[in-house]
């Protein structure tokens, strides 16, 4: 096989779920035919082991429909007939977890051997990897007998590590998955994290966060932890200076004891420094922790500044769910403000999901971050940025429960007025949230950008720049009304609330129309104005 086509298999192997052809496209920078030219190179090996082919599900992409167990096999037979090498990426995180947790020195000679690559690839793998440190701070060294360790502060290195898994790996699971189940950088990452151990800190987290609620902050407890007690193996520790920061931290009795009960299954020898460094970063990692140290003005300010710009900005109605928006965002903004002035940053990874799919709220909260920044005076960076998004995001998801949505259209046509408007009726006919702002000719189409619309429908092709373009006949058949309902259904991010207020005047005629099939009627006199 192509290197191409192993990696192909190898992404699609270690997805859960159908990728489609154009994702596949757009990661390995080919174009759609290419890839089914390598899925069909795949199919060629995979049908000499006599399991699953790689199937095009309709609708939602390929797959390799297979037990874990013929998974587990396939695996191991890429590996066997030589296949299985870490690329370029994999290599370099490989090397990175090596250093940061292995107990055996590392050499880079013994790393040659291990990757099958050259000399020069070696080199190349280390340059690219102290580029991507040196913005931590940190260094590669090669030390003698010692092999490559790290050269900085210990504290910027486990936010290094922390950050590189978040960002490279994912977070890490609460439930620990088969080997089939990984993706590469996770078994790679399973190369280094005892399986047993993973297991034992996690029923100990389990066990005394199992009042916490967000599970995602479980996992950055989890992998926080992992972190700790590997590089405390290592025989490295964070400075005297971090005891003066952790002393400004409050006491918490409930992780004082999962600390504790940490150290004792870990048999680690830990000092008071370690234990308030880490109960430190646990607070700030646990939403439900609030830091009495934090200005409870500011972040009341911050909350009830960002609250209102958002609405302002958006038109969305957030103060409908008022309450609930500001108890949310409260506890997020008072221990984001202890987080990034301490220096603890917690990576999102659904970051470009809430940039992609509510740009509109990820905007207005991004351009607020300046008023943030000057009251508290530390820089918010963008995976803060997202998680504040995203209080606002899940009540937009809410109000849109109780609303309807409408799609504010341009139509282009270039079959004359009559054509155009028979379009356009026929649009708000079988899809009565669009609302069509405008219909133009060819000769105008400058004009599309500048009107408030959200997407275009046309009867011919064109190029559109910043709003969601479908091509239509001129009059609406069968498959297109499949095609414009599918249309809505993928840009529905595009759509703006409807909130369906009670209209007290269709009320009232109603109430009058219920009077007068039953032959009744009102009078003054029946009404009470005392």
């Amino acid at each position: 096989m192509k290197v191409r086509t192993i990696k192909l298999l190898k992404k699609i192997l270690s997805s859960s779920y159908p990728i489609s052809i154009k994702s596949l496209s757009e990661y390995f920078n080919v174009s759609t035919r290419t890839i089914q030219n390598l899925i069909g190179e795949a199919n060629e090996y995979l049908e000499t082991l006599n399991y699953g082919l790689i199937k095009n599900i309709r609708g939602k992409g390929v797959f390799i429909e297979v037990s874990l167990e013929e998974k587990n096999e396939i695996i191991k037979n890429i590996f066997l007939d030589g296949y299985f090498f870490l690329e370029k990426e994999e290599r370099e995180l490989d090397l990175l977890l090596s250093i940061a947790f292995s107990q055996e020195p590392i050499f880079l000679n013994k790393k040659e051997k291990e990757y099958l690559v050259s000399k020069s690839t070696m080199d190349d793998d280390m340059r690219k990897l102290r580029k991507k440190l040196s913005k931590y701070d940190i260094e590669i060294i090669s030390n003698g007998k010692y092999g490559c360790i790290f050269e900085g502060s210990e504290r910027s290195i486990r936010m290094m590590l922390f950050d590189v898994i978040n960002k490279e790996i994912g977070t890490v699971e609460l439930t620990r998955k088969t080997r089939a189940q990984l993706s590469i950088n996770q078994q790679i990452l399973t190369k280094y994290i005892d399986d047993e151990e993973f297991e034992m800190l996690l029923n100990i987290l389990k066990e005394f966060f199992k009042n916490m609620d967000d599970e995602m902050y479980k996992k950055q407890i989890l992998l926080f932890t992992l972190i700790w007690v590997y590089r405390l193996r290592k025989g490295n520790s964070v400075g005297s200076m971090s005891l003066e920061k952790m002393e400004e931290s409050n006491q918490n009795n409930e992780i004082e004891e999962y600390i504790l009960l940490v150290i004792e299954s870990f048999e680690l020898e830990v000092n008071q420094i370690e234990s308030n460094y880490l109960k430190f970063i646990i607070m700030s990692l646990n939403t439900e922790s609030l830091d009495n140290s934090i200005n409870w003005v500011n972040t009341q300010i911050i909350t009830i500044g960002l609250m209102k710009y958002v609405e302002e900005v958006t038109g969305i109605p957030f103060h409908k769910k008022e309450e609930k928006l500001y108890e949310s965002l409260y506890n997020h903004v008072s221990s984001m403000i202890s987080r990034v002035k301490s220096g603890v940053q917690v990576f999102n990874p659904i970051l470009e999901s809430i940039k992609n799919n509510y740009s509109e709220i990820y905007k207005a909260v991004e351009d607020f971050v300046p008023q943030i920044e000057s009251l508290i005076e530390v820089e918010i960076l963008e995976s803060e940025v997202s998680f504040l998004a995203i209080h606002f995001s899940t009540i937009y998801m809410h109000l849109r429960e109780e609303s309807s949505l409408i799609f504010k259209s341009v139509v282009v046509c270039n079959h004359g007025i009559a054509t155009s408007n028979l379009l356009a009726a026929s649009l708000r006919k079988w899809f009565p949230e669009i609302d069509v702002v405008a219909v133009i000719g060819s000769q105008d189409l400058f004009l599309i950008n500048k009107l408030d619309a959200d997407l275009v429908f046309s009867t011919y092709p064109i190029e559109v720049s910043d709003k969601p373009l479908l091509v239509v006949d001129p009059v609406i058949t069968e498959d297109n009304l499949v095609a414009i309902k599918e249309f809505l259904m993928d840009n529905n991010q595009f759509g703006r609330l409807k909130i369906n207020n009670s209209d007290y005047t269709e009320m009232f005629n109603e109430i009058i129309s219920v009077i007068n099939r039953n032959n009744q009627t009102v009078n003054v006199a029946d009404y009470n104005f005392s």
